[in-house]
Parts: structure tokens; C-alpha cells; sequence
């Protein structure tokens, strides 16, 4: 009885014995999987900062405008001071290229308004509706706020078109 006991213990020794090797096994491999992931949040961490201080000496970058032919000056963190408008996707996504002759990024729209717009990026005011006389100059001003994706200003009254 005693050796039959005995065996049993030794099966169950090294049956957990087993257990806590395979355990161990699959600790260190945990290990290591977190070791890699760590390494990669460092890496993409650096990579966010180096970007960022990129962008910081970038944001004084002088740009020049061409809207329809008139040409504007500005700051990237003027254009950049909203996200997910049309100035954010085009500066971002890299394809949008100055003039090889003048350095200006052409927009082919009127730049009759665009002025206000690129105020009211600066200073997040927008000209009071007086300024904006006769109604086409305001109808004008929305259209370009919906085309660059900025948008409508919640203390400005939008212009009121009736369709017949």
C-alpha cells in the first residue's frame, strides 16, 4: 500500500511538476511579447515627439496662397488651426505642392472672401455682417467656409436662401 501510495505521489509530483514548467514556458514567452510591445510604444513614442517638435518649428512656416490669382500670406498654424478641414488634409497628406516659379499653393476658387475666411482662422472671429454687404459677399463667405471644410462660425447667422 505504502509503494502504491507512494507511485501516485511521484505521478502527481511530476505531474505538477510538468504543469509548472509548461507554466514557466509560457511566462517567458508572455515576457517577451510584452518586452516587444514595450519596444514598439518606445519607438512609436520617439516618433511622435520627433514629429511634433517638426511640426512646432514648421507651425511659422510662411505660406503663400494663390486663391484665383490673388495672392495671400499666412502661417501653416494659421491654416492648421482647425483640424479636418481642406487646408489640414491638403498640407498633411503631402500631395499638395507649391509653384516651382513662386512657391504659392493654387486654390481655384474666388478669393473675393477669402480674406475673412483667413481671419477668422487667425483670430476664431468672424467680420461683422455689415462688413459683408451687399448679401452676395456673405453667400460667397459661407461657400467658402463649406469648401474649405471650416466650420460655420455657432454665434454667425447664415444667410437665408429661399428657392423658387
Amino acid at each position: 500500500l505504502s509503494s502504491m501510495i507512494e507511485r501516485e505521489l511521484e505521478l502527481q509530483y511530476s505531474s505538477v511538476e510538468t504543469a509548472i514548467n509548461t507554466f514557466l514556458t509560457d511566462l517567458a514567452e508572455v515576457q517577451r511579447r510584452v518586452q516587444s510591445c514595450q519596444d514598439q510604444f518606445v519607438h512609436h513614442r520617439q516618433e511622435l515627439a520627433d514629429k511634433t517638435r517638426r511640426c512646432a518649428l514648421d507651425s511659422q512656416q510662411t505660406i503663400k496662397l494663390d486663391i484665383g490669382g490673388t495672392l495671400f500670406m499666412t502661417t501653416s498654424s494659421t491654416l492648421l488651426s482647425e483640424r479636418d478641414t481642406f487646408f489640414w488634409a491638403m498640407l498633411h497628406s503631402g500631395n499638395w505642392k507649391p509653384d516651382a516659379q513662386d512657391g504659392s499653393y493654387f486654390v481655384d476658387r474666388s478669393a473675393e472672401t477669402f480674406g475673412y475666411l483667413l481671419d477668422y482662422l487667425r483670430t476664431g472671429k468672424l467680420v461683422s455682417s455689415e462688413e459683408l454687404q451687399p448679401s452676395h459677399k456673405q453667400i460667397q463667405l459661407e461657400s467658402d467656409f463649406d469648401f474649405y471644410q471650416v466650420k460655420w462660425p455657432t454665434n454667425a447667422q447664415p444667410t437665408v436662401l429661399l428657392k423658387f
